[in-house]
């Protein structure tokens, strides 16, 4: 095969791992990367650049690299050829919403999401739009027809292939048109010197009939017209490498072009795992679920699935599964009622033999699972020689613990630490700063009341108790509020799936300033006045035992409604807690509340 028949052929779409020969024409012009090939450096950047004309990337990705080998090759090796560019947040906001229409969204980050916008971009700007791409998961075809197509059948005919029909507004008469067309194709057709190309064969004296090269140029022509509409050019414009698994299911999907990390091959169909319920079908993409997201049991199974270019997902089930059948000898045992009764005595009285069955977690809404997720929450920490830690003090991020609030310190001890940092020479506008940080503050309680109450509907939002700052206090020491109630729900209810959970609860309290001039010294009910409050507790769906829970108001909150409460009690406005029911049947048990704020004495000194 000669060098001109080289040049003229049609570069492949999937091109090879090893360097193609220097006079191949380059099969890919806009080669997108990920941080996966940068940091495996695999492929190499002599292959990346003679199968590419340009290398781009984000900024972002270059911003991940934090190993000081991987970047020093990055600087030396990359950099030089490397292309930055951002893409537009119209494309960041359509990856995203296609993201979250796959189920990809929560395990890709904001510079996935950047590179994936970035390869709709330049895919849309080589190819002049997105013709070629998909709106939505699951569409059948493409947005539409290629540009060079419309242009074409705009500008008429062109290099000797004739229109098929007239204008519209031609005469009758101009019946013949398509006749004169076909005798100037034949002519053109007499003044092409075949000769030029090495492949074909040398022109014969036989002649050729108008009908026979009719049909070849209509042919031709439908073939075209073929390939465009598939939307398969003959180099890829724009392609994009990566080794994330989420990232190449959205490409797919949208119809990119996604190269292999390893073989630097096109990829048209990818493998992955997911889990799938056994029960109701669900299918969830996050491999650390231990329960279905929608039914809330543990029949989650690891099964496999493919995606195409044509972003069709299929499972892969085993045509013999057999559910794992252990535990199914022996019942569970029957549930024991708890302290109300006198029943429970203790764990070896609960369940089968010797306790068994006693804290079986059998969903996701238990309290006991409840329990001991919040607990690993609790004993999660950062590790303090991460690189990429920062402390709380520079990125003003506090641990709430839980949702619980922290302790308490006296007020002596947070008056010995303030003259201490005093005598450092720190300025008075500093140190308030560095207790803030430290949650360092001692309380105050403000109100309780220990009356038992039974609300119903016809009394909903009636005052439980109510507090305000002393006059002795400065007001800008105060710098949270906490609210502890004990309180149950009704003991019965029809909605037996919701039992135990917070679901279907009409029951709950609200908090918030209290516009109200009769409340003079202690103050604990006050049946006739109501406040447009926000929601600080809603009780235990039809639970039998009191709960005790306490909510925290911080001034550090991003809440107007919180803000404005802190501006009222600063005002000298008490700030007061109110009991609510929503329909007849329901009624909200409450026997004890309290009002208690944190404050900064050091304000005062």
């Amino acid at each position: 095969m000669s060098s001109s028949t080289l040049l003229t052929s049609n570069p492949p779409l999937a091109m090879s791992a090893s360097t193609p020969a220097p006079d191949a024409p380059k099969p890919i012009h806009t080669l997108l990367l990920d941080s996966s090939p940068l940091l495996l450096n695999t492929p190499g950047i002599s292959t990346l650049l003679a199968n590419a004309h340009v290398l781009v990337t984000t900024p972002s990705v270059l911003a991940e690299i934090k190993n000081e080998e991987a970047k020093s090759r990055v600087d030396t090796l990359y950099t030089p050829f490397l292309q930055l560019r951002s893409p537009r947040p119209e494309s960041v906001a359509f990856v995203k919403s296609f993201a979250r229409k796959t189920g990809d969204a929560g395990v890709l980050s904001q510079t996935d999401f950047e590179v994936l916008a970035l390869a709709y971009d330049l895919e849309c700007e080589r190819n002049g739009g997105d013709w070629r791409l998909r709106n939505a998961p699951g569409q059948k075809r493409l947005n539409g027809s290629p540009p060079e197509k419309v242009k074409e059948e705009e500008e008429g005919p062109k290099d000797g292939v004739a229109e098929e029909e007239g204008p519209k507004d031609s005469a009758a008469g101009e019946q013949d048109a398509p006749v004169e067309a076909t005798e100037d194709v034949s002519e053109r057709l007499q003044t092409v010197n075949l000769d030029q190309e090495p492949e074909q064969e040398p022109q014969t004296n036989n002649p050729v009939e108008e009908e026979d090269d009719q049909q070849i140029l209509q042919q031709d022509a439908a073939a075209e017209n073929s390939t465009n509409a598939r939307g398969a050019p003959k180099m890829l414009q724009v392609a994009t490498m990566t080794g994330d698994f989420a990232m190449q299911n959205v490409l797919l999907q949208i119809n990119l072009n996604l190269l292999s990390t390893k073989t630097c091959k096109r990829i048209s169909q990818i493998k992955q795992f997911i889990l799938r319920c056994h029960a109701c079908f669900a299918t969830c993409k996050d491999m650390s679920k231990q329960f279905c997201p929608r039914c809330g049991k543990p029949t989650l199974t690891r099964v496999s699935c493919t995606t195409n270019d044509k972003g069709e997902v299929k499972l892969h089930l085993k045509a013999n599964m057999q559910w794992n059948n252990r535990g199914n000898v022996y019942s569970i045992p029957k549930p024991v009622t708890g302290s109300a009764n006198q029943k429970w005595k203790g764990p070896s009285q609960g369940g089968g033999k010797g306790g068994w069955g006693s804290d079986l977690i059998l969903a996701e809404d238990q309290k006991e699972y409840l329990r001991a997720m919040s607990g690993a929450k609790r004993a999660k920490a950062k590790d303090l020689m991460d690189e990429d830690t920062l402390p709380g003090i520079l990125t003003g991020e506090r641990d709430r613990g839980g949702g619980r609030p922290r302790k308490a310190h006296p007020a002596t001890d947070v008056f010995r630490v303030a003259v201490l940092l005093r005598r450092l020479g720190l300025p008075d506008d500093v140190i308030p700063c560095i207790l803030d940080h430290a949650d360092y503050t001692y309380r105050v309680t403000g109100s309780e009341c220990t009356e038992h109450f039974h609300l119903g509907y016809h009394q909903s939002g009636r005052i439980y108790t109510a507090a305000r700052l002393q006059t002795n206090i400065v007001p800008t020491s105060l710098r949270a509020i906490h609210f502890t109630t004990i309180s149950k729900d009704q003991d019965f209810s029809w909605d037996t799936s919701n039992h135990g959970t917070y679901n279907g609860s009409w029951t709950w309290f609200e908090a918030g300033l209290l516009h109200d001039n009769r409340l003079n010294g202690e103050f604990n009910f006050l049946p006739s006045t109501r406040i447009d409050g926000k929601t600080i507790y809603i009780n235990v769906h039809a639970e039998r035992r009191y709960r005790t829970h306490t909510t925290t108001w911080r001034i550090t909150d991003d809440d107007d409604f919180i803000q404005k409460v802190f501006q009222g009690v600063r005002d000298g406005k008490p700030v007061a807690v109110a009991i609510c029911a929503r329909f007849r049947a329901w009624v909200n048990n409450v026997k004890f509340a309290k009002i208690e704020f944190d404050l900064q004495p050091v304000r005062k000194v």
